[in-house]
């Protein structure tokens, strides 16, 4: 096989490619942590600026969790106003956010039930204004008592 016949050309151009294709990945894969370390780039959640509300309460007798016990679940709708624009940035693809109530009780120091979920494609669904959203899962607890919860303070976490 000499070195001007056809395979071996395309040899050469596919060896080229995959050389370019391999130096463009380790570029991705360096870039990555480098850009997220820069101060500038990695923008702190505003947690605080998320506005959370309540808009309806129900607490209902069922069963949840364990199926031989009736337990009192919490069925609610919230109102949310959050601007999660500042967290997309080159590499991010999608958000995962989620809305916990945090409570204590007598039994439990610290508690905390997720109550709503939602993934963010785009930077333009990052600008939520919901209101009056049923929550997509039942407020209950291990104690299977919710009118004994005081206090509880509800957050979005990432």
């Amino acid at each position: 096989m000499s070195l001007s016949s056809p395979l071996s050309r395309l040899t050469t151009v596919v060896a080229f490619f995959i050389t370019v294709l391999f130096a463009l990945s380790a570029a991705v894969a360096v870039s990555g942590p480098v850009f997220l370390a820069l101060p500038s780039s990695r923008p702190a959640f505003p947690v605080d600026q998320a506005g959370v509300a309540v808009a309806n309460l129900e607490i209902a007798n069922g069963y949840h969790q364990d199926r031989s016990r009736l337990s009192e679940l919490g069925i609610f709708h919230f109102n949310l106003d959050a601007d999660l624009r500042p967290l997309f940035n080159w590499n991010t693809k999608q958000l995962f956010i989620f809305l916990v109530a945090e409570y204590t009780t007598a039994n439990y120091a610290y508690n905390q039930v997720v109550i709503w979920d939602d993934i963010i494609q785009t930077k333009d669904e990052a600008l939520l204004s919901i209101k009056d959203e049923p929550a997509d899962y039942y407020f209950s607890d291990v104690d299977h008592k919710i009118r004994s919860v005081a206090g509880a303070s509800m957050f979005i976490g990432n």
